[in-house]
């Protein structure tokens, strides 16, 4: 049980396999070597915190772009305007977990995850972005600014 005698939140960790530590986690996602079943949205999140553990948040946008096409590439995964890297959701996203990290720095990035659920959740990004502005080629392209709630630090970039 948790707070207030409420049942204790889900773990947002994957239950059917023990989590790589941060240092073999990083080495596999700069190395290309998540699967697709290992690159899910979990790790999306530890990826983006690693990185903004160690780069500005411009540059660590370029850098999980580059990752994330490098990982769809050994993956197979094909690159169009239906499927693959997506700009307005890499961007929209990393904003989200530095908004979170420099509020909440020093922690594991599987720490992390447990400590932010809200980013835990695939849905985060539609409290920014309706799924008519999101699921576009243009979005997808390249970076579109949200129709809903701003994202924090007033992003008003074109990335």
């Amino acid at each position: 049980m948790g707070m207030h005698g409420l049942p204790a939140p889900e773990s947002p960790l994957p239950r059917h396999r023990a989590p790589l530590d941060d240092a073999a986690f990083q080495a596999a996602f700069e190395d290309a070597r998540l699967t697709l079943p290992e690159w899910d949205h979990l790790s999306h999140l530890r990826a983006a915190r690693l990185l903004l553990e160690r780069l500005p948040l411009s540059a660590a946008i370029d850098e999980m772009r580059e990752r994330i096409v490098a990982l769809n590439r050994a993956n197979r995964v094909l690159e169009s305007e239906q499927s693959g890297y997506h700009e307005t959701l890499t961007v929209a996203f990393m904003h989200l977990v530095a908004d979170a990290w420099v509020r909440d720095p020093g922690v594991s990035s599987l720490d992390f995850c447990i400590r932010h659920p809200q980013l835990s959740d695939e849905r985060v990004i539609l409290r920014h972005y309706s799924p008519a502005v999101l699921w576009t080629p243009e979005a997808r392209a390249g970076f579109v600014p949200p129709d809903r709630l701003p994202l924090p630090g007033a992003l008003s970039i074109a990335s």
